[in-house]
């Protein structure tokens, strides 16, 4: 399905500075005068599992002026070619008055949805977008922030418990009854302690690229390792 983006029309006039004069999150910075667009075609690629739309990219019509390119269409990537990319995010209330930041993606089948946990330091933004388009091909996919991390709010975990327990909060969050699990790195721990503190509520694990917590023997994080983790900014 082609949306018609281009030629003064409706999302031509978000793009250009000189006619999308709104103040509110709609407008008035690069990333808010492409925000409509790219809802717009997220919500259609969504419900036709397949769309595009033309626009007019420094084009006058009518006269909408964009002068602002390089800031506007800089923003997002309006070429993706991944659903995972064009997934909106959602958020759900928590039980500690918390707001967990998640994506869900493909369609609800007749398996449970499987829900990933993620690596040290990552974010619903690091998943890899052909490696979720492959998983939700046929099934639902869900991914989410943890508790006070990146988009969600809270108190971050400091414990691989704490961490445990915001995934089993935010899977209940979900009205989830059963699910499947697949948990990366640090994920994979706490896949596991999910598991472990509601098994009822797991019916498959995978545990991806990780190891059992509080093995002995386990070998000491590197120099290298800590002076990554610890960094302020994570922009690894």
């Amino acid at each position: 399905m082609e949306i018609h983006g281009a030629n003064g029309y409706l999302v031509h006039q978000f793009l250009a500075c000189n006619s999308n004069l709104r103040t509110d999150t709609w407008g008035g910075s690069a990333e808010r005068l492409a925000r409509f667009p790219v809802a717009v075609a997220t919500a259609v690629a969504l419900a036709a599992r397949r769309g595009g739309m033309r626009i007019s990219r420094g084009i006058l019509f009518n006269d909408i002026e964009e002068t602002e390119l390089s800031d506007v269409y800089g923003t997002t990537d309006m070429t993706s070619q991944y659903h995972a990319d064009l997934a909106p995010t959602q958020w759900v209330d928590g039980p500690l008055g918390e707001r967990f930041a998640y994506r869900r993606l493909g369609l609800p089948g007749t398996t449970p949805p499987l829900v990933l946990t993620l690596r040290l330091r990552g974010t619903i933004d690091h998943w890899d977008p052909a490696f979720l388009d492959a998983l939700s091909r046929d099934r639902e996919v869900i991914v989410f922030d943890n508790r006070g991390l990146n988009a969600s709010t809270g108190t971050p975990a400091s414990s691989i418990p704490e961490l445990v327990n915001g995934g089993v909060a935010f899977i209940h969050a979900l009205g989830l009854e059963e699910v499947d699990l697949l948990g990366w790195s640090l994920g994979g721990i706490v896949a596991q302690g999910i598991a472990l503190t509601e098994p009822g509520l797991v019916r498959r694990l995978v545990v991806a690229g990780s190891t059992p917590a509080g093995v002995p023997g386990i070998p000491r994080m590197s120099e290298r390792v800590r002076s990554i983790v610890t960094k302020p900014v994570n922009d690894d």
